[in-house]
């Protein structure tokens, strides 16, 4: 009984990840987005999900959200060219990236200079 069980959860597991491997997987280590998407679910409007580059979660389209969040660290939104924002503060830029992750869930990406 027990050896059936462990061959139907390799086999289900197999199976899973032949299916879903590359979007688990697409942002390397599944956990941190995993964290990241459970701070959304529980009200969270941003969640980072990387320190190096800088990587934060956010619902779809929501930029307004993310703009708020990077106001709120002192800096000031200076424009969006197509997907790529834009952000000052005195001297400094800051440029992040946004992409999908899925249908419900944008990534916004710090791009390095």
């Amino acid at each position: 009984m027990r050896k059936q069980v462990l061959v139907a959860f390799l086999v289900v597991g197999v199976l899973f990840f032949s299916l879903f491997g590359k979007l688990v997987f697409q942002e390397g280590n599944p956990i941190p987005v995993v964290i990241g998407l459970v701070k959304l679910a529980n009200g969270h409007h941003v969640a980072q999900i990387d320190k190096k580059p800088k990587k934060y979660i956010v619902t779809a389209n929501d930029y307004l959200t993310f703009i708020d969040q990077k106001e709120k660290e002192g800096w000031a939104f200076h424009q969006q060219i197509g997907d790529s924002f834009i952000f000052k503060k005195e001297e400094a830029e800051l440029t992040y990236t946004s992409y999908m992750f899925t249908e419900n869930y944008t990534i916004m990406k710090e791009n390095k200079k």
